[in-house]
């Protein structure tokens, strides 16, 4: 019996919408805005008020048809076409940008990968070079990235002579670096 006088009920407020009573229009205006506030709360007032015109004016198109019959509640009907023009005017509202001709490549070039490969592999090279000690302290603090205190922590040692032992090593390292590199500059 409920079911059939809200059923009752939502049909006459739809009727005295679409007559355009004041009453009907406000209950339905103030449904539409809260389903708007549910879905999408922090919209702008210009931008409710937008939604707010479409949904009813689409609602009014709708329940004005003369093959209508309300297959849900009333207020079901209201927050279905309200949140469908909340896509439609997102959607019209997108802001599109226009593409250059020609889109910069974010990745390296061919060549530019060799001559990246060839010196990880240089700095590989001179890595095994080094001294035991040398290799061990370069691939924790570089490699498996761990600070100087995990590192002095591991080793039994000081974090200030560690630091030390590290700056040499990478002095010596750079040295190897450099003579590698004349090597292949004075090969060419």
């Amino acid at each position: 019996m409920t079911n059939k006088v809200t059923r009752n009920n939502d049909i006459a407020l739809l009727e005295r919408f679409r007559s355009g009573e004041k009453d009907a229009c406000d209950q339905i205006a103030l449904w539409v805005r809260k389903a708007i506030f549910f879905k999408i709360p922090d919209l702008q007032p210009d931008d409710i008020h937008d939604i707010v015109q479409l949904s009813l004016t689409n609602l009014w198109q709708y329940v004005s048809k003369p093959d209508f019959q309300l297959q849900q509640t009333a207020h079901s009907l209201v927050v279905r076409i309200t949140l469908a023009r909340c896509v439609d005017y997102f959607r019209q509202k997108r802001y599109f940008q226009e593409l250059p001709e020609s889109i910069p490549c974010a990745g390296q070039s061919p060549e530019e990968k060799v001559i990246c490969i060839e010196r990880l592999k240089k700095l590989y090279n001179a890595i095994e070079k080094l001294r035991p000690l040398c290799k061990k302290l370069i691939h924790e603090r570089f490699l498996d990235e761990k600070t100087y205190s995990e590192i002095a922590g591991a080793n039994n040692a000081n974090i200030s002579t560690l630091r030390v032992q590290l700056h040499k090593c990478l002095k010596v390292l750079h040295s190897h670096l450099k003579m590698c590199d004349n090597i292949h500059s004075s090969n060419e």
